[in-house]
């Protein structure tokens, strides 16, 4: 790692369908354990304005999974309670059947980081009842597979996130029932205080103890020193691993480093969460600009220098 350039200068219509995309059925090296919940979502339409919708839910996820072996493909089921006012607006237009597209973005929340899962699921062409009341739709995909790896060891969550629907409202001889009615999209906003947990996952692996280095400055400015006199600056190194940071070697190279010293605490090696100090100081005979790099080398393999 370097620290250049030690200068002295100066983010209404249409049916309430939404579908909470989530992984299901397919297997893995574990035991698969079926998991159900019911959401509730808000999504604007046309005409008709907000509108409530509920989503039931279930799935067969493995409770583990190893590092760097990915999880299957699951298939993603799911039906969708309609309410009677958008059942009622679409048939006053004419639509006999819904379709179209529901995509869930999804949280898998591990240890160490947190994934975004982008699922997408197709709708059938499904019959809207002549009836009063709610109705079922009901809607299938498949979830991209996920990849664990040494810095999600531990638990890992999978939780329901927002909606987005594109939908087609057909009449009787297969037309696209009139605008704003036959082509909607709408996002759909989970409704707060639920709990959107589906899956618990132990993600199990060997834990890697890996040295990681970091400083807080990339450059030292002294400003204007007068010929004669001298100047100090330091830098910290933050050891930021699982595993302590050796330090190999600390100089200061290039075309003026007889003007520069550098003395440090840092010893040779920092536990994890420590840090150190490298103090330099700047001594110029002559006027002029001046610059030196310092080195820092250690045991970060991404970083060594």
């Amino acid at each position: 790692m370097k620290l250049s350039n030690l200068n002295t200068n100066v983010r209404k219509l249409g049916p309430a369908v939404a579908v909470a995309a989530l992984m299901a059925g397919g297997a893995t090296n574990a035991a698969a354990e079926q998991v159900s919940t019911e959401l509730a979502f808000e999504c604007p339409f046309p005409l008709i304005g907000t509108q409530p919708i509920r989503a039931q839910i279930s799935a067969d996820i493995p409770a583990v999974a190893s590092v760097g072996a990915p999880t299957p493909q699951f298939e993603v089921t799911a039906i969708t309670v309609v309410n009677d006012d958008a059942r009622t607006g679409l048939k006053l237009v004419g639509s006999e059947t819904v379709e179209g597209i529901a995509t869930s973005t999804n949280n898998v929340i591990t240890a160490g980081r947190t994934l975004e899962q982008i699922v997408t699921l197709t709708i059938p062409p499904t019959a809207i009842p002549a009836e009063s009341g709610e109705f079922n739709v009901p809607a299938s995909g498949v979830a991209p597979e996920i990849l664990f790896t040494t810095d999600d060891i531990g638990q890992a969550e999978i939780r329901v996130g927002a909606l987005k629907l594109d939908l087609i409202a057909r009449t009787a001889n297969g037309d696209i029932a009139p605008a704003p009615i036959g082509e909607i999209t709408t996002d759909c906003v989970q409704l707060p205080n639920q709990n959107n947990l589906l899956q618990t996952i132990t993600v199990a692996g060997e834990v890697v103890e890996t040295p990681r280095i970091s400083i807080d400055a990339q450059e030292l400015a002294f400003g204007s020193v007068q010929a004669g006199l001298s100047a100090q600056q330091s830098v910290s190194i933050l050891s930021t691993g699982s595993a302590a940071l050796g330090i190999n070697n600390i100089r200061i190279s290039g075309p003026d480093a007889q003007l520069f010293t550098q003395t440090s605490d840092c010893g040779s090696a920092l536990a994890p969460n420590a840090s150190c100090s490298v103090n330099v100081t700047f001594a110029p005979s002559t006027d002029g600009t001046r610059n030196a790099t310092l080195t820092i080398e250690s045991t970060d393999a991404d970083k060594p220098s």
